[in-house]
């Protein structure tokens, strides 16, 4: 990894460690705007589905703020989960060696992102005001081992650092596109402002992660991981569990909506054929750095086209 670039992060991080606990001042004394949006509607699932033309400005919010809990939901299962089994500790322990400034930004990555739980909690708290619902995306045994069998030997299965580039780019995104909204929840929007600055130091850290596990790997190994990486995006892009929870939450709330729920299980059918839907999920707009760093590893060029729907 370039420790040159590490240490800048490292600057950066330090400098903006006040603004957690600003952050946390504003949950705990606010509110969420019911009228207002929580979550920008074009990442969706329902907003490429003929049918959401259909709903009223009442079934489209509640619709919004139900989907806003289950991408916070899935915030909080991932960054509590992965981020953890990076930890430079947890890594020397299993024969990893750092430099200083790598070990001091995997330190602040841990921490950084075990504050963004604490931050989606808190505004989980908020939300339930109006949405008592239970949680969805919960840490499990199950997922808890797999977790730490993938990370227990860090340069076996390192497809994971693909995996997190993904993830840490599409929150970015997220934040981006929120910051663009006109009626948005100033709650909500000052969370995902703060979330996007910090993230966008993650994401700087993952392409030198991927540069330091993927790169050095040999052949093979990049050949079994390319294969397990194609069944991660098939599940994140196709299976659509957040999806279809989201579609029964919403049920409870319009009733009306059930006779849309064959048009809706079609609809989810049909996703690996909806270009509108996959173009923001994968391509040079929706994932640039990601897609600039497979486009440069001539080994990607089949997850580039299985991505782009090239098949």
């Amino acid at each position: 990894m370039d420790t040159r670039i590490l240490t800048q992060l490292n600057q950066q991080s330090r400098s903006a460690a006040h603004r957690h606990a600003e952050l946390r001042v504003l949950l705990e004394a606010g509110q969420l705007a019911p009228d207002k949006l929580w979550i920008t509607e074009s990442i969706s699932h329902l907003a490429y589905a003929p049918f959401f033309k259909d709903l009223t400005p009442e079934e489209r919010l509640t619709y919004n703020h139900l989907f806003a809990l289950t991408t916070v939901e899935q915030f909080i299962f991932f960054e509590g989960q992965i981020t953890p089994m990076l930890h430079a500790d947890r890594l020397e322990a299993r024969g990893e060696k750092f430099e200083a400034p790598e070990r001091e930004a995997l330190i602040t990555f841990d921490r950084e992102e075990r504050e963004h739980v604490e931050m989606f909690q808190a505004w989980l708290k908020l939300a339930a005001r109006k949405y008592p619902l239970g949680r969805v995306f919960e840490k499990t045994p199950a997922t808890q081992w797999i977790v730490e069998m993938i990370f227990k030997r860090p340069r076996f299965l390192i497809f994971w650092t693909v995996a997190l580039m993904y993830v840490e780019e599409r929150t970015t995104i997220l934040s981006r596109r929120m910051l663009k909204e006109a009626n948005m929840d100033e709650v909500s929007l000052e969370m995902h402002e703060k979330h996007l600055k910090d993230e966008m130091r993650h994401l700087v850290l993952t392409d030198e992660l991927l540069k330091g596990y993927w790169d050095p790997a040999p052949k093979w190994l990049k050949r079994l991981n390319l294969w397990i990486l194609k069944a991660f995006f098939y599940q994140v892009f196709f299976k659509s569990y957040s999806a279809r929870h989201t579609f029964k939450a919403l049920l409870k709330y319009h009733p009306r909506l059930e006779k849309y729920q064959n048009e809706f299980d079609q609809f989810i059918e049909d996703l690996p054929n909806n270009r509108a839907y996959l173009s923001q999920m994968f391509s040079a707009e929706a994932s640039p750095r990601l897609f600039q760093a497979l486009s440069a590893r001539p080994e990607f060029a089949g997850i580039m086209s299985f991505l782009r729907l090239e098949r």
